[in-house]
């Protein structure tokens, strides 16, 4: 009987035992699975899409989350990946992770070490058996990086731009003249843009741009616009470039000071119509002291009739 019982608890613990060792099978093959793929690249080899984020300075050690390139992946097989570049100007870049799924998927690759001297520098980044390369500019202490952008909507219409401030053929632009327009940032740092003289006008703008992603730019206007019509500006950076249209409109030539014989207004006081004042220019001009006057005349109840009310002239 203790025999039977024995056998009746060993069974137990072989099948724990078995079940066990499946799962440790199971979880070192799936750690060991490496994934299979390619880097995404255009016609010359760089890698596309790709962002190059932070500031690299000369002597300035790398800051994993603040310098790093985002590239993307087109997956074939799931697994455990390592994307990395080579080492150039004492500096690299590399991520490793677990894609879970097949498709695209973007991969960010922490920056490490310390730039060495200024320059462009070219890494080529390497996954599975495939490579592109990121340039990535490094600059003096104190110096600045130049901003990378395009421009929403090229090449047609600048997305979603907003026009400020009011366009009149012969009238000098103002501070209020601004143009805002949409860009799309791939590396951050300063930017100057100035747009072709037309029609009287120029847009430009210069600043620093911190982030990456979409992102708003403001372009000053300056100059005085020459003729009434829709004009079209255009933007370009790079090999970007998109437009809009500023509508410039005549000046309206209302004279609200009339001289003429004849030209004549009323007076209303106290809201009744019965009390009011009716003036009116005489025709002929008076000269006094060197200076050409028209004579007003008024009329403040019909039965008296008119009456001369002043000398009146605008200078």
């Amino acid at each position: 009987m203790l025999m039977r019982k024995s056998n009746l608890l060993l069974l137990p613990l072989c099948v724990i035992f078995l079940i066990t060792a499946c799962q440790k099978e199971l979880s070192i093959e799936l750690k060991d699975s490496v994934s299979t793929g390619s880097l995404k690249d255009d016609s010359a080899g760089k890698c596309l899409p790709k962002t190059v984020q932070g500031i690299y300075k000369v002597g300035t050690v790398l800051v994993a989350d603040s310098n790093y390139i985002d590239v993307q992946v087109s997956v074939t097989a799931a697994g455990s990946y390592r994307v990395y570049s080579d080492t150039v100007n004492g500096f690299f870049f590399q991520a490793k992770g677990n894609f879970g799924a097949t498709g695209l998927s973007t991969v960010r690759l922490s920056g490490n070490g310390t730039p060495k001297t200024t320059g462009i520098n070219n890494f080529t980044i390497t996954y599975d058996s495939t490579k592109c390369v990121v340039p990535v500019t490094t600059i003096a202490q104190g110096g600045t990086v130049a901003a990378q952008f395009t421009l929403s909507g090229s090449p047609a219409t600048c997305m979603n731009f907003v026009l400020k401030g009011d366009y009149k053929a012969g009238v000098l632009l103002t501070a209020a003249n601004t143009v805002v327009i949409n860009v799309n940032v791939t590396v951050a740092g300063t930017y100057n843009l100035t747009t072709t003289l037309i029609n009287g006008m120029t847009f430009s703008g210069a600043g620093t741009i911190n982030n990456l992603g979409q992102q708003t730019i403001t372009l000053a206007a300056s100059g005085t616009p020459g003729i009434a019509e829709s004009t079209t500006v255009t933007v370009t950076t790079g090999s970007s470039s998109c437009s809009f249209i500023v509508v410039v409109s005549a000046i309206a030539t209302f004279d609200y000071f009339p001289r003429t014989a004849a030209s004549n207004w009323s007076y209303e006081f106290d809201g009744n119509q019965n009390d009011s004042l009716f003036l009116r220019a005489k025709p002929g001009t008076a000269n006094i002291s060197g200076n050409v006057y028209t004579v007003f005349e008024a009329q403040e109840n019909p039965a008296t009739g008119l009456y001369d009310f002043g000398y009146y002239r605008r200078s």
